[in-house]
């Protein structure tokens, strides 16, 4: 037992060494992608065109990389998706660093990242079960989450600078040597089963049910229906408003971001030890929180209180996502967590366009359609509550971590 602790223990920090330094690529890619493309192609258009693809190769391969997955040797899967990472974005580093590139490569290389993209995701958050004990799997999420988000808060912002002293292509070339890095220590990972035995007998415990309950589904429709106000109306109205309003804009729009990520990592330190009795379904209700920034970009968008109102948001938000994380891969069997999380995914992002969608169209003031968003956003975390706590079979298993 002491052996399988302390190969656990080595299989969880070689996996959160390499996730922290692919997220430096991670992280830092919307930045450097936007610019490289504004910069090599000169047209708001093409970048357009890149953006699209990018997001509906993301999709299309959101589809299928939670069972492929579920089927494959997952190391060798998360070693060879993050080296295919770190080829594409060097091949792309290439194309910029020889000048004068065609417009078609910019969404070609759109579509390769976010494929690339879709097919990652599922495969790097659904490892952790194989890696933790299922006593420590809440606090090495959390302690996961708190260098991601750290590296997030870091990483964008060393990304422009070095965009503003360097070429394009070569700060491109950074991010494939980022993923290539992360690769190599992928290698050193353990091997995985394709599930774990207390997790098998967790699952012939509880029954023949369904392999995805009701909770999940509750709690994946609630967030998805608040991710299409937070896109709309945060994400886009965001900076479109702070436009109109501040001096600065670009620096105001960055500190909030900032502020948002730093208050993420605030919430896994926080919440890291915190147990709540209902897991499941009390953290949907800190997801209000979401509404506190659409309310403050309606009212009085002050750069200092949207950054104070980005930052208590973060809090909240790491205090559903740590729990939801740890529950899903605690409540899931093994083999089909690949499948969960892919699904969530694509859910979530599928429905981010009727979000531009709806906040476009403008149907109110602009204040009236900030408050009526944050007030929605409010009563879904509320109804998405309700539906998990009314969702029987979460008892089948144990809902404390």
């Amino acid at each position: 037992m002491a052996g399988w602790g302390a190969m656990q223990t080595q299989g969880f920090n070689v996996f959160r060494l390499s996730r922290i330094v692919a997220a430096l690529s991670a992280t830092s890619a919307p930045i450097v992608f936007t610019f490289a493309v504004l910069q090599a192609a000169g047209n708001p258009d093409v970048l357009a065109q890149a953006l699209g693809l990018q997001i509906l190769a993301q999709l299309a391969a959101l589809l299928v990389s939670g069972p492929l997955i579920d089927r494959l040797n997952r190391k060798w899967f998360l070693v060879a998706m993050q080296a295919a990472a770190g080829t594409t974005w060097a091949c792309f580093a290439v194309v910029l660093l020889a000048g004068d590139p065609p417009g078609a490569v910019f969404p070609a290389f759109g579509g390769l990242t976010g494929l690339v993209s879709g097919l990652n995701g599922p495969a790097t958050q659904s490892v952790l079960s194989h890696l933790v004990a299922r006593e420590e799997l809440k606090s090495k999420l959390a302690d996961l989450r708190i260098a991601l988000n750290t590296v997030s808060v870091i990483a964008p912002v060393a990304a422009g600078i070095l965009l503003g002293v360097a070429p394009a292509g070569a700060v491109v070339l950074g991010l494939a040597a980022a993923n290539l890095a992360s690769a190599l220590q992928l290698l050193r990972l353990p091997a995985m089963k394709a599930e774990r035995p207390a997790v098998v007998a967790r699952t012939a415990d509880a029954g023949r049910g369904p392999l995805l309950p009701a909770w999940f589904w509750a709690a994946v429709a609630g967030t998805a229906l608040m991710n299409v106000l937070w896109a709309g109306y945060y994400q886009l109205n965001g900076p479109v408003i702070l436009r109109d309003t501040s001096t600065a804009p670009e620096l105001a729009w960055g500190i909030a971001s900032a502020a948002l990520g730093a208050g993420m990592v605030l919430g896994g330190i926080v919440f890291k030890r915190v147990t709540f009795a209902k897991p499941r379904s009390t953290p949907l209700l800190l997801l209000a929180g979401k509404a506190l920034p659409l309310a403050v970009l309606g009212l009085w968008p002050h750069p200092a209180l949207l950054a104070f109102a980005a930052f208590c948001t973060g809090v909240m938000l790491e205090a559903f996502v740590v729990n939801f994380h740890a529950q899903l891969q605690l409540g899931v069997p093994g083999h089909f967590l690949g499948t969960a999380y892919s699904l969530d995914a694509f859910v979530g992002m599928a429905l981010m366009p009727a979000g531009y969608a709806l906040a476009a169209s403008g149907s109110l003031d602009r204040a009236g359609s900030q408050l009526a968003a944050a007030g929605v956003t409010a009563f879904l975390a509320l109804a998405a509550w309700f539906a998990v706590r009314m969702a029987r079979d979460a008892g089948k298993v144990p809902e404390r971590v």
